[in-house]
């Protein structure tokens, strides 16, 4: 990367996006009703989830779009910490100007903006026009004056940005999935879940011809040929189409891949064409003979994007299993890869110190049960990530031991996974759906039958029929949790109920009504108070002695996915779909401030043992952490 561009970055970083550092997590003050007004982020773990890549024209840096915003790495050495140039949030489409100049991106909310690369400005905004429509694909012109934009809702566009004009094209009737430009810049083409493609004359903005592949079950990704004869299509089922831009014949079915085809790009000649799929392999074509050369095998989860670099000698690829990869398109051997980047957090949890972090996260994939998901210890002396632990299981939950030397994961597919912290050794696994432990991690609670009761395992007793079941439940059980004591144990339900339970004889003490499903329970330190989400937004707390409704708070516009009390029970703080992060005075009832986690669900938030710091992990693929500066 070029001096004056590292230079640029670095001034970006410190002057436009202020990331605080480790420092200012030292000796910050216990929240409280009095100052949690002057809470802010302190800190942020993690780069998001990877969407796509770009490379630059001259083949220098790679460009990776996340849910965070843009991150630049040096091509020649991708593994290097990337510098943030870009902070966006929900990036989805990416795409260099051919001449260099100018980045542009499309995001989640319907918004296209373009950047001038060599300084870091925003050039240009283009507004929603359906800002429910997601735009997941942007490509420049040839002569780097307009961007094709795709949208979720059919909507294809152009986008003259010097003169900040737009020319509506008009014809799918289904998402737009790909476009691209034809080499001399006069046409443009566009795929859809239609099942057309589309050319269309730029001038004009009229379609010049429409082919429609009737055997797939939609078209998700496109390239075009460097001669421009030949269109390229991926698609959901049938594998990738070879169709002549002249008379829309289809010439050859590639066959290999299973299931949908993601990306699509040829190499600079036009003599290889590399592909990527659901089925996280990467396959090489020979254009001439039509025959797969090679397959580049490591990524574990979806592939999401492809670039050549300028000689076609190497390959980049991007993958939801969040790791930047470089190949070597003669051997097929990987070459160089980027991690760091991470999936969708679904649990996070402070060592009894306070000093670490351990996040659990999982690609949309991975969530699926069809992709990666990864354990992560990040130390917050210094934000560092010190290990993660990749898996092909579906986490749900993180915990640490009550000494701070190991790190327990409890994933959807019924696999309990320990790890030393001290060098992320793997101590071994059992089964069980874990949903969590008692303080010091002698009984743990566990889903079992179907899900819809709960079993009690005092782990220092091995005979399984001393083992104490919860019955009651209709359907599906979201939460459990024990209380500090050990003598209650509180349970929420998809049937609308939390109960609480005797952790001595498992028999039901109450029983609650909430909205929709029951998400999440927590007590506070005393066992005084019980606090319930649910699924209607709705933050529910209970006197646990009189069962009185104590309070019932609203504001959360989503489901209500975790809450947790302050260590000295003054604060609630719930977190939720609405990407929101809320702190309740436990007293008043009142809602005393809001932080906004990002876009997407917050999975969990919780507090640090002495109060001092708030952590919420989210959607965005970032654990971020909150507190007085």
């Amino acid at each position: 990367m070029p001096k004056r561009l590292l230079l640029v970055v670095g001034l970006m970083v410190i002057l436009v996006i202020g990331r605080p550092t480790a420092s200012a997590l030292q000796g910050a003050a216990v929240i409280t009703p009095d100052n949690v007004t002057d809470v802010v982020e302190l800190a942020r773990l993690g780069r998001g989830t990877i969407n796509q890549v770009a490379l630059s024209p001259d083949g220098a840096t790679v460009a990776v779009a996340t849910t965070l915003g843009v991150w630049v790495h040096d091509a020649a050495s991708i593994a290097v910490v990337p510098i943030l140039w870009i902070e966006t949030p929900d990036v989805l489409g990416l795409a260099y100007s051919p001449d260099g100049t100018q980045l542009a991106t499309s995001n989640g909310q319907g918004e296209v903006m373009v950047w001038n690369v060599e300084n870091g400005s925003l050039i240009a905004t283009l507004s929603a026009e359906n800002p429910d429509s997601l735009i997941h694909v942007v490509a420049f012109s040839p002569d780097s004056q307009t961007v094709a934009i795709g949208g979720q809702d059919g909507s294809l566009r152009l986008w003259n940005v010097a003169a900040d004009e737009t020319t509506l094209f008009n014809g799918h009737t289904a998402a737009v999935t790909d476009v691209a430009f034809m080499p001399d810049g006069l046409q443009m083409v566009s795929v859809s879940n239609d099942l057309t493609i589309r050319i269309w004359d730029v001038a004009t903005g009229t379609e010049v011809a429409s082919y429609t592949i009737e055997d797939d079950k939609g078209l998700a990704s496109l390239a075009i040929s460097p001669d421009g004869s030949l269109l390229i299509v991926g698609g959901e089922e049938a594998g990738i189409h070879i169709v002549s831009a002249a008379t829309g014949t289809r010439l050859a079915i590639l066959t290999g891949h299973i299931g949908q085809v993601n990306r699509l790009v040829f190499n600079p000649d036009g003599s290889v064409l590399a592909s990527g799929g659901i089925d996280q392999t990467i396959r090489l074509w020979d254009v001439t003979t039509l025959g797969e050369i090679a397959q580049l095998m490591g990524h574990t989860d979806w592939i999401r994007g492809l670039v050549f670099s300028p000689d076609g000698s190497q390959l980049v690829s991007v993958s939801w299993d969040n790791s930047v990869r470089v190949w070597d398109v003669a051997t097929a051997a990987q070459l160089d890869m980027a991690q760091g980047y991470t999936g969708r957090v679904v649990s996070i949890a402070f060592s009894p110190d306070g000093s670490l972090i351990a996040s659990a996260d999982a690609s949309i994939a991975g969530l699926l049960r069809l992709g990666s998901s990864n354990v992560r210890l990040w130390d917050l002396n210094d934000l560092s990530e010190r290990f993660h632990s990749e898996q092909r299981d579906s986490l749900a939950r993180v915990f640490f031991g009550p000494e701070g030397d190991a790190i327990a994961s409890a994933s959807n597919d019924g696999i309990l996974r320990q790890w030393a912290v001290s060098d992320g050794r793997d101590l071994g696994y059992g089964s069980g759906t874990l949903m969590g432990f008692n303080k010091d991690w002698t009984k743990a609670l566990f889903r079992i039958y179907e899900n819809d009761v709960i079993q009690v395992v005092d782990l220092q007793d091995t005979i399984e029929a001393n083992r104490q079941i919860l019955y009651g439940h209709e359907g599906l059980i979201n939460a459990a949790v024990m209380d500090s004591v050990d003598l209650l144990i509180a349970t929420a339900g998809r049937d609308g109920t939390v109960r609480l339970w005797s952790a001595e004889d498992a028999h039901e003490l109450s029983r609650y009504t909430v909205a929709g499903q029951g998400r999440t329970v927590a007590f506070n330190a005393d066992s005084s108070l019980l606090a319930a989400g649910d699924s209607d937004g709705v933050v529910h707390v209970w006197s646990v002695d009189s069962d009185e409704e104590v309070h019932r708070l609203t504001g959360h516009t989503g489901t209500v996915e975790s809450v947790t009390f302050s260590p000295d029970g003054s604060l609630l703080v719930s977190a939720g779909g609405d990407g929101t992060v809320r702190v309740w005075d436990v007293t008043s009832g009142i809602e005393l401030a809001t932080f906004h986690h990002a876009v997407g669900t917050v999975a969990q938030v919780v507090f640090n043992p002495e109060g001092t710091l708030l952590a919420s992990g989210g959607d965005d693929g970032t654990v971020r952490v909150w507190g007085v500066k």
